[in-house]
C-alpha cells in the first residue's frame, strides 16, 4: 500500500501534528510505503524537523505567492493595500489554483499512490490542498481522504462565493472527508451540503514524550517563589486576538478586584509570541498585575512547561476546533479551563476535568478562576480525571488505528 500525504500550513502547527503521529506508527510503516509532499517553505520544514526526522521520500512544491503586495502598507495606504490584496486574490485566485492543481498532477502521476491523504486547517483553508485532491481524481488516485482541522467557512462573502466552483471540485473528488471534533463534522456537512456517512470523526491522538526537565527546576526557571502553594495557571498559544488572552488578564483583574486576598494565591504564565504581544504586555502593565502575569519565551519543550503547571488555560474566541494542546495538558494530569467552542467540550468534561466557559465572557472566566483558586484539591482531582480521559480516548495509538481502519477496511462508520 502506497500512501501519499500532502499538507500546507505558514507554519509546522498543531494541526500537523497527528501527521507525525502516522509516519512515527510501527503498525502504519510496516503496511505501507508513505512519502510527503509541501509548498516551499522554510519556516514549516524547519518545524517538521524539530518535531520529526523525514525518513521518506519528500516533494517540495514550488509556490506563486497570491498575496501582492507581500508587505503590507499601514497608514494611510493601508485600505490601498487591502484593496489591491483583496483585487489580486479574485483576480489570481483560479489561475493559481490551475497552476497547483498541475503540480499536483505532475508529482501523483509519478508517486502513483494507492490512497492521497490531505491534511488542512479549517475549510477552504490551503489552496495547495484543494487542488492536490482534484490533482488525485484527475489521476485516478483509488482513495482520496481530506482531513479538515477547523471550522468550515460559510458563503458569506464574495471572496467565498467566487470559490463556490473549487468546492464542488473538492467535494467530487474527495471520497471521505475527517475532522476531529462532531462540531466541525456538522459545519463541514452544512457547508458543503455533503452526505453525513462521506464525513467522519477521529479526535487528534497524542503520544506523551517523556519529560526531560523536573517541574521544580521548571518553576524554578520561571522565577517562582520556592514557597508558592497557589495555582500555577499556563497559556500556551499563539497571540492573536482569537486566542483571548486580552479576555484572561481582565478576568484576572476582575479577580483582583472582587477578591484581593485570593491573588497571591495565582500566578499565570503566557507561553509564545505573537502580533499582540507588545499590547498584552501594556495591559498587564496598565492593570498593576505584572507580579501575577508573566510572559514567557517560546519554551523549546512545551511538554515540561505543561507537567510543571497546574491548570491549562485556553480562553479562545472561536476559530478553534479539537485543540492539540488542551489533550497534551491533560496527557500530564492537569485540569484545564477553556472557551465553549467548536470541539472543547467533546475534550473537557466541566466539573469533570475543568471547567468551561462562554468565549469573551470575562465574568464567567473570573469565578472559574476564583472557583479553583478555592478548591485547590477539587483541581488536582480534575486532573488525575483528565488524565484518565486521555488514557482511554485520546493516545495517539487510538487515533492511528482508526486512520489505519479507513486506510485497509474503509471503515467510515
Amino acid at each position: 500500500m502506497k500512501i501519499h500525504y500532502h499538507s500546507e500550513c505558514s507554519f509546522f502547527a498543531g494541526c500537523e501534528r497527528m501527521l507525525v503521529h502516522l509516519w512515527s506508527s510501527k503498525a502504519l510503516r510496516s503496511r505501507a510505503d508513505v512519502s510527503f509532499s509541501y509548498p516551499s517553505n522554510p519556516h514549516y520544514w524547519a518545524g517538521l524537523c524539530a518535531a520529526y526526522t523525514p525518513d521518506m521520500p519528500v516533494s517540495v512544491l514550488p509556490t506563486l505567492s497570491g498575496d501582492f503586495p507581500r508587505t503590507h502598507w499601514d497608514g494611510p495606504l493601508r485600505p490601498v493595500s487591502k484593496a489591491l490584496r483583496a483585487l489580486n486574490r479574485l483576480v489570481l485566485s483560479y489561475p493559481l489554483f490551475l497552476w497547483e492543481v498541475l503540480q499536483g498532477v505532475r508529482l501523483l502521476r509519478r508517486l502513483r499512490p494507492d490512497i492521497l491523504h490531505l491534511n488542512n486547517g479549517g475549510y477552504p483553508a490551503a489552496r495547495s490542498v484543494r487542488a492536490m485532491a482534484v490533482a488525485g481524481c484527475l489521476t485516478r488516485v483509488p482513495r482520496i481522504l481530506m482531513v479538515v482541522n477547523n471550522q468550515a467557512e460559510p458563503y458569506r462573502s464574495p471572496r467565498r462565493w467566487l470559490g463556490w466552483p473549487v468546492d464542488l471540485l473538492v467535494k467530487r473528488s474527495v471520497d471521505r472527508f475527517v475532522c476531529g471534533s462532531s462540531s466541525a463534522r456538522k459545519k463541514l456537512i452544512d457547508v458543503l451540503n455533503l452526505d453525513p456517512g462521506d464525513v467522519v470523526r477521529i479526535p487528534n491522538g497524542y503520544a506523551r514524550r517523556d519529560i526531560q526537565e523536573p517541574a521544580a527546576q521548571v518553576r524554578q526557571r520561571l522565577d517562582v517563589p520556592p514557597d508558592f502553594q497557589g495555582i500555577m495557571l499556563g497559556v500556551v498559544a499563539l497571540m492573536v486576538p482569537r486566542k483571548g488572552h486580552g479576555i484572561l488578564i481582565r478576568a484576572v483583574e476582575d479577580v483582583r478586584d472582587q477578591r484581593p486576598e485570593l491573588l497571591k494565591d495565582l500566578k499565570v504564565y503566557l507561553e509564545g509570541h505573537g502580533p499582540l504581544e507588545d499590547s498584552l504586555k501594556q495591559q498587564v502593565s496598565t492593570a498593576g498585575l505584572d507580579d501575577t502575569i508573566r510572559f514567557v519565551p517560546s519554551e523549546a519543550r512545551i511538554s515540561d512547561f505543561l507537567a510543571a503547571i497546574d491548570i491549562l488555560a485556553l480562553p479562545s474566541l472561536g476559530n478553534e476546533d479539537f485543540p492539540n494542546v488542551v489533550i497534551e495538558a491533560m496527557s500530564y494530569g492537569k485540569a484545564v479551563i477553556a472557551s465553549r467552542v467548536a470541539g472543547t467540550p467533546e475534550q473537557v468534561d466541566d466539573r469533570q476535568t475543568g471547567l468551561l466557559v462562554e468565549p469573551g465572557d470575562v465574568s464567567e472566566l473570573a469565578k472559574a478562576l476564583t472557583f479553583c483558586l478555592e478548591n485547590r484539591a477539587l483541581v488536582d482531582a480534575w486532573g488525575a480525571m483528565g488524565q484518565k480521559k486521555y488514557e482511554s480516548l485520546f493516545k495517539a495509538d487510538i487515533a492511528v488505528e482508526s486512520y489505519l481502519n479507513l486506510y485497509e477496511e474503509g471503515n467510515y462508520q
